[in-house]
C-alpha cells in the first residue's frame, strides 16, 4: 500500500537538511490521502513525498554504525587519530559542496543535485606541549542507477575540519589527514561496492531518492544533519 509522507523543516529548504517533523499515512492505490500536523515549532519549508509499495530503504546511519561497517570505517583513521561518537549521515546539494571537492570537476553534477554525506567525528591525541584536536571527516557520495537499474554510488571526494592542535601540532595534523584522504576515499568506495549489491539482493530499480531521517513511517521528529536514508523503488 502506498504511503504519503509529509516532512516540515525549520530551515528554508528541505535540501538544507536540519531538524524536521514527519507524519505519514498509508492509502489505497489511486485514492486520496490527507496528512496533517499541528502545533509544530516554526517551520520554513515542507516536502511531501509519495512512497510506492516497492520502495526499499537503506537507513544509512544504522548501516554505517553496524559492527561490520564500523570495523571497516575505523581503519580510515589511524593513531593518534580515532573516531569519536557514531557515524552521522546527511545530504547536501552539489552547489554547496566545499570547493576542495568541487573544483577538480565543477560540472560533474548539477548544482541542485543531492549527494549523501557520511560524517565521522574524530579526536587526535597530541604530545603534552600541544592541545588535543577534535574535528569531522566528511565524505560526499553520489548515488545513482545505471542503465539497467543497478544501484550504484560514487565517492566524489572528502573534506575535513578540526579545532585544536596548537600551538605547534596543527600543521602536522593537517598534513597527516590530507595525506590519507585519497586512501580513505578508495576504502569507502570499496565498502560501498560490496554493500550495495547486498542491499539490492538481486533487484533492479527504476527510481532513486534520498529521505531525511531513518526512512520510517508514522509521526517522528529527527535531524537530517545526523540521519538520512537512501530509498529505491524496485522493478516489479
Amino acid at each position: 500500500m502506498p504511503n504519503m509522507s509529509l516532512y516540515t523543516f525549520t530551515r528554508n529548504a528541505a535540501q538544507d537538511a536540519g531538524p524536521f517533523f514527519q507524519s505519514s499515512i498509508n492509502h489505497g492505490s489511486g485514492s486520496w490521502a490527507f496528512v496533517t500536523m499541528f502545533n509544530l515549532p516554526e517551520s520554513h519549508s515542507a516536502l511531501v513525498w509519495e512512497r510506492p509499495d516497492l520502495e526499499a530503504v537503506l537507513d544509512l546511519s544504522a548501516t554505517a554504525n553496524s559492527p561490520l561497517a564500523l570495523a571497516q570505517i575505523d581503519t580510515l583513521l589511524t593513531s593518534p587519530a580515532s573516531r569519536s561518537g557514531p557515524i552521522r549521515s546527511s545530504y547536501i546539494v552539489w552547489g554547496n559542496v566545499p570547493s576542495v571537492v568541487r573544483d577538480p570537476d565543477p560540472g560533474l553534477h548539477q548544482d541542485s543535485d543531492l549527494l549523501l554525506t557520511l560524517n565521522i567525528d574524530f579526536h587526535v591525541s597530541t604530545p603534552w606541549y600541544c592541545s588535543d584536536a577534535n574535528g569531522t571527516l566528511k565524505f560526499y557520495i553520489f548515488p545513482f542507477l545505471d542503465d539497467v537499474g543497478n544501484l550504484m554510488a560514487h565517492v566524489d571526494g572528502a573534506s575535513f575540519h578540526f579545532d585544536g592542535g596548537g600551538p605547534f601540532c596543527s600543521g602536522d595534523i593537517q598534513s597527516a589527514i590530507q595525506a590519507g584522504l585519497s586512501g580513505a576515499v578508495a576504502s569507502l568506495q570499496n565498502l560501498l561496492d560490496t554493500a550495495l549489491p547486498i542491499f539490492a539482493a538481486g533487484r533492479t530499480f527504476n527510481m532513486l531518492y534520498i529521505l531525511p531521517g531513518h526512512g520510517d513511517f508514522g509521526f517522528t521528529q529527527d535531524n537530517a544533519d545526523n540521519n538520512a536514508s537512501l530509498a529505491a523503488v524496485a522493478n516489479g
